[in-house]
């Protein structure tokens, strides 16, 4: 159906511009006609073919021909496909605003869904940057927005220590695996003031040797904060990595340290209590 709608549009516009096409081509415009149109019908009496296409003896000049034609086609296809997006779910609107001394970013797609967030303690623009890369393939266009969105304050709660975390139902997950779905689930159960480990998670989501491939979802959650990656650790107590404002993980820890104390997870030696750890139940 999407090759039969193209190749009518295709039609209705050279049938609009017959003669200019057939300049363009360097062929005969009743040449055209007959390709597009075939032998026993025409798209209008003043451009009925005059010639069939078994009087043209140059097959080289028929396959340029074809080949303008199939050009065409797919610049249309490609096209439209650019302006359903454009025009559908894939215009995403980025915005960012301060509370305190933390830059906090939000995309949101059409309906109101959060595509991707992130925070930075140092500029809007590695907040927003963060954002934009966590972004998928399929959303070309955003626009930057500067003003409040509601969801600051729930993300500026958990830097007070009383953070909510988000319901999935306001999330975009559209482009989120099955398997990081069922990761990010079990993340949103983990209480406040208290942490798991990613091989206990990698048990509840198929075993663990999916340690890595948890690792791998906790790293790139696209949620931070609203998705409560910060409360994930290995098994070791420490406290590991924190990927924040699209920098170096190794270089987030402070933050994922202060994120935990602020919640109430207790820790002796640099590492988490054994009172904190939390295991997600069968």
């Amino acid at each position: 159906m999407p090759f039969r709608r193209a190749y009518g549009s295709l039609c209705t516009a050279y049938t609009l511009s017959r003669t200019q096409s057939a300049r363009r081509s360097g062929l005969q415009s009743s040449l055209l006609d007959q390709i597009l149109f075939g032998s026993e019908s025409s798209p209008s009496p003043e451009s009925k073919p005059k010639h069939t296409i078994g009087k043209v003896k140059d097959d080289y000049e028929l396959q340029r021909l074809m080949k303008v034609i199939s050009i065409q086609l797919i610049l249309y296809l490609s096209t439209n496909r650019i302006l359903k997006r454009d025009r559908g779910s894939f215009l995403i609107e980025v915005t960012s605003a301060r509370r305190g001394n933390v830059w906090f970013c939000v995309a949101r797609n059409h309906s109101g869904k959060i595509v991707a967030c992130s925070f930075s303690d140092r500029s809007r623009r590695e907040a927003e940057r963060s954002v934009r890369s966590a972004l998928p393939s399929e959303f070309p266009k955003s626009a930057n927005v500067r003003r409040d969105d509601p969801s600051f304050r729930t993300l500026y709660g958990f830097l007070e220590g009383n953070g909510k975390v988000a319901n999935l139902r306001s999330l975009d997950l559209s482009n989120v695996s099955t398997f990081r779905k069922n990761v990010y689930k079990l993340l949103r159960r983990i209480p406040r003031g208290r942490v798991t480990t990613y091989g206990a998670i990698a048990r509840r989501v198929g075993g663990i040797r999916y340690s890595r491939a948890v690792g791998t979802a906790v790293a790139k959650n696209p949620f931070p904060l609203i998705v409560p990656c910060h409360r994930v650790v290995p098994v070791s107590g420490k406290v590991g990595n924190y990927g924040m404002g699209g920098r170096e993980p190794s270089t987030g820890t402070y933050m994922k340290r202060k994120l935990l104390e602020l919640e109430g997870v207790k820790f002796q030696n640099q590492r988490v209590s054994e009172k904190s750890m939390w295991t997600p139940p069968n």
